[in-house]
């Protein structure tokens, strides 16, 4: 008889979204996702040197295209490997692939860190991206391990975090790249003479390392994902028992049947086609296919006259009966589909597993259409504002990049070509200034804000918020500002620091909007499809304003550096149009039965 394997006992109890989290818990899942941000912004400061060494440059204006490439060949790699890395983890769990990636990351910054060439300087980077797929999955992770009123410190965390590595890493890049050159009493013949940005580099791999070791000890797996791959797990022991019981059905009831068919023959040699049962009855035989094509015995009774008298119904018919019973009943089981396994294909009903509660307000749309979009949410795990809300993401990708790209470019470019003729150290300054915005901001604002103005709405006052922000940096240049130093770098800062708490609030409300608009099943999945889109708009986007920013200095205006600026504010006005159609129900996060009757059973279990 089958025997289904003992279930597996994972290293740490999985973690349910009730309950109330230590901040260490946060600052750990913080800190698997903060590597990406680390690992871009140390290689910023870096990187033009790194391309120059190479000497794949002709002239000076041309290594700003080498560095460009390199540097969206991360963001190609998240295009092509977000979405999978999300699947997987929906497969195998969220805290494997978590710690794959941190392994992963170790190694593609030392094979950046270590590149003698353009092409492996360029594999490195590509790799950063291709082989993690945190920035996805620890949205999910934090979105299925923490209820509503914990989801605001978790994603402060995580903005503050990326702040933090905003500051510090640009710093390390700077200061320990070339260490050969500048410290040669210390480094000199040593393997950072052979490899002159391997110790930035080390310093990543130490930080994504720590990382993954903190990940292992302290980040178990969520409770919800767990109960899935169980019941997923349980399924396949089910199905693996029916095939070695019909294997065994089969072999039993082959003797029966080739007996029966050479009594079949033999009777058929005979002028007739009955054949002799155990005890002396007849039995008809006949041969037909069944719906798959393969020959199967119809056995049926033949009340004849035997030589001496009727037999009654004889036993080989009893036993075609039960026969035709087990396989009626074993084809009913097999053809019988759990709820995970119709949930993993979309075809369940407004009745299957999971339902929801929303508060919907007023203002939403008619009690019709909601309770269609949630019919549909119960069905796939997502419906149409999951595509609104990843395609918000996108967008915000592709205006933050813009701006960040723009803005130190605009801040060298001479004064009477409408810029600020900044240095390299005074540009790291103002960047410094808004990393260092963005932690107050998260600690002491950011929670008072969304709770005033929830998910939605935050995520539209800061759209608009934005469109006026990014006009601010460009008045800097301005005749009759940019004369007096006080007053430029009033403008420059000011702009700065508002630029970057709108952002805040932007990015941290549409992941929140992202990962209340679709079911823990698909989380992971439309995470890394979101990503994949925002990794998209991070290739296109350089380009674009690029070009924008070219075409406003071959105007010779007045107000000429307006132009870009002004690109980037109608950018935001258009995601203001389309953060206006997500609906306040993604404000919280939607509960779900399945958790909630695994909270009810604890709860009856310590009761009892």
């Amino acid at each position: 008889m089958y025997r289904s394997r003992p279930t597996r006992t994972p290293r740490l109890p999985p973690l349910e979204a009730k309950g109330e989290k230590p901040v260490f818990f946060f600052f750990v899942v913080a800190l698997l996702n903060v590597v990406d941000s680390f690992n871009l912004n140390i290689v910023w400061p870096l990187l033009p040197f790194m391309v120059d060494s190479y000497g794949v440059s002709r002239t000076e204006e041309d290594l700003g295209a080498w560095v460009g490439a390199a540097g969206a060949a991360v963001s190609v790699g998240q295009l092509l490997s977000s979405y999978a890395w999300g699947a997987l983890s929906d497969r195998i769990g969220r805290r494997p692939v978590m710690l794959i990636g941190m392994c992963n990351s170790t190694f593609s910054v030392l094979v950046f860190g270590t590149a003698r060439t353009y092409a492996q300087c360029l594999a490195g980077r590509f790799l950063s991206g291709l082989l993690n797929g945190n920035a996805g999955v620890v949205k999910s992770y934090v979105g299925e391990t923490t209820e509503k009123s914990q989801q605001t410190m978790a994603f402060s965390i995580f903005a503050m975090a990326f702040g933090f590595a905003s500051c510090v890493a640009p710093a390390i890049g700077g200061f320990l790249q070339r260490p050969a050159e500048r410290w040669p009493g210390v480094f000199g013949d040593t393997a950072f003479e052979t490899f002159p940005f391997l110790l930035p580099m080390l310093c990543a791999a130490a930080l994504t390392s720590f990382g993954g070791a903190l990940g292992f000890l302290y980040a178990p797996e969520t409770a919800s994902q767990w109960r899935r791959m169980q019941k997923r797990r349980e399924e396949r022991e089910r199905k693996r028992g029916l095939g070695r019981r019909d294997a065994n059905r089969d072999g039993e009831e082959d003797g029966d049947v080739e007996a029966l068919l050479r009594a079949a023959a033999d009777a058929e040699g005979d002028g007739g086609c009955t054949g002799v049962g155990p005890e002396g009855g007849e039995v008809e035989l006949a041969a037909r296919l069944d719906e798959s094509g393969v020959s199967q015995a119809v056995v049926a009774e033949a009340p004849f006259q035997s030589r001496t008298e009727k037999a009654p119904r004889d036993a080989a018919g009893a036993k075609t009966a039960t026969l035709k019973k087990k396989a009626s009943k074993l084809q009913a089981e097999a053809e019988e589909d759990d709820d995970e396994t119709r949930l993993l294909r979309g075809t369940t009903t407004a009745n299957d597993a999971f339902s929801f509660s929303f508060s919907v307000r007023g203002r939403d749309r008619s009690v019709a259409a909601d309770d269609a979009a949630l019919r549909h949410l119960r069905r796939h795990g997502w419906d149409a504002h999951t595509i609104v809300a990843a395609s918000s993401y996108a967008g915000l990708a592709f205006i933050a990049i813009g701006y960040d790209e723009i803005l130190p470019v605009y801040a060298a470019t001479r004064e009477d070509l409408g810029g600020l003729s900044l240095s390299a150290s005074q540009i790291g300054l103002v960047l410094v200034v808004g990393g260092v915005a963005l932690i107050l901001f998260q600690l002491f604002a950011f929670p008072l804000v969304l709770k005033r103005l929830g998910v939605t709405k935050a995520l539209r006052r800061a759209s608009l918020a934005f469109a006026c922000v990014a006009l601010l940096a460009p008045v800097a240049s301005v005749r009759g500002v940019v004369e007096k130093p006080a007053a430029k770098w009033f403008a420059l800062l000011a702009s700065q620091t508002l630029k970057i708490v709108a952002l805040a609030v932007l990015f941290t409300t549409v992941i929140m909007a992202v990962n209340n608009s679709c079911l823990n099943r698909v989380k992971a999945r439309v995470n890394g499809a979101a990503t994949s889109c925002a990794a998209l708009g991070r290739i296109v986007s350089p380009v674009v304003h690029g070009v924008v920013f070219s075409a406003s200095l071959r105007l010779h205006e007045n107000a000429q550096q307006f132009l870009v600026f002004a690109f980037v504010s109608l950018c935001a006005l258009a995601l203001f149009a389309l953060t206006s159609r997500l609906p306040s129900r993604l404000d919280q996060p939607p509960r779900e039965a399945e958790d909630e009757r695994a909270a009810g059973t604890e709860e009856d279990a310590s009761a009892g």
